[in-house]
């Protein structure tokens, strides 16, 4: 099981990317003409075909995931691993198909596992100290935080799953069978450890190359990582708010939606007020313009609008007094 930290959330800072990053490159110090992928099964060179690489890789200020995780409660919202999984699926929109086998994910598992693929992303060895690795899922370094990498990782070297997307049917009805897509596999492939002066941990990361096809742009969701870091460990607030980041614009939905959807493990009214809470904490960061609550369904408005709708009828409403307008084309800034 997952235990909760209680050290403070490490709020990172643009100038620690580049620290990051100088750090990564003294522990990955390896001869370039032989790349090796460490892992059990390693023979020694392997090719291109053989490393996980994304076509486009994204900035280093950045983290990504699979849009369709982030839409489900592949790494849920509670804040620890409360059972075993086996065989089930999980709540999806339609065309999509998730089917599970591990122990339940967290948000704290997402942020490692974001922050070894953000490593790898470039089809680069991933081999990380594990305090270089809590600072990238901008997680405070020490004490807890560290004991739960090696129980973290080693779930989501465990954990399997199979997704499938369906082909979207076109407005005559028929599917375009290129639009579809899937993946079945773990979300690690190979994970060792080294002893590092006796002090402190050295993990070596393998994903599998197939993985990598998750991560075209059409099928991928960009977070800030300095806006994660700004949430803290609020598990829903991270939750919802990487649920809203892969929608342009966001669906009035009903709460009990959002509680089926994230695999929430509390009860639906409590649920109801983490929700309150949750969304008060993204306006307040400017990271929604506007969320109100009318009878059971959620009204989020994630930017300005041009004509902002106001609904005198409902029964809480929450803004943003620093969210960033937008401006009509033509108008002036």
């Amino acid at each position: 099981m997952n235990k909760t930290s209680d050290r403070p959330h490490y709020k990172l800072e643009q100038m620690d990317f580049e620290d990051i990053s100088q750090e990564f490159a003294a522990v990955n110090a390896v001869d370039e003409t032989h790349p090796v992928i460490p892992g059990p099964t390693n023979a020694g060179v392997v090719g291109p075909s053989d490393t996980f690489k994304v076509e486009s890789p994204w900035q280093e200020n950045e983290r990504a995931a699979p849009s369709e995780f982030l839409r489900s409660a592949l790494f849920s919202p509670n804040r620890r691993a409360n059972r075993l999984i086996v065989g089930d699926q999980l709540a999806t929109n339609k065309r999509r198909t998730i089917i599970v086998w591990g122990d339940s994910l967290t948000q704290f598992d997402l942020d490692l596992w974001m922050a070894c693929v953000h490593l790898a992303r470039f089809g680069n060895p991933v081999r990380v100290t594990v305090p270089q690795l809590l600072k990238l899922a901008c997680r405070s370094p020490g004490g807890t935080s560290e004991d739960r990498v090696h129980e973290s990782l080693s779930l989501l070297g465990c954990f399997q799953l199979k997704l499938t997307v369906d082909p979207k049917p076109t407005k005559d009805g028929v599917c375009d069978s290129r639009c579809g897509y899937g993946y079945s596999g773990n979300l690690i492939e190979h994970l060792s450890w080294e002893r590092n002066g006796g002090r402190r941990d050295i993990v070596n990361v393998v994903l599998k190359p197939s993985l990598a096809k998750l991560f075209r742009r059409d099928r991928r969701t960009l977070i800030p990582a300095i806006t994660r870091s700004q949430l803290g460990d609020r598990p829903l607030a991270q939750w919802m708010y990487a649920f809203f980041r892969t929608h342009r614009v966001v669906l009035p939905l009903p709460v009990p939606y959002y509680h089926r959807l994230s695999g929430a493990s509390s009860s639906l009214s409590d649920f109801r007020s983490r929700v309150r809470k949750a969304m008060t904490l993204l306006t307040n960061e400017a990271l929604l313009h506007s969320v109100s609550l009318r009878g059971e369904v959620l009204y989020v408005q994630r930017k300005k609008p041009l004509v902002e709708a106001v609904f005198t009828d409902a029964e809480w409403t929450v803004r943003s007094a620093t969210a960033k307008p937008i401006h009509a084309k033509g108008t002036t800034k």
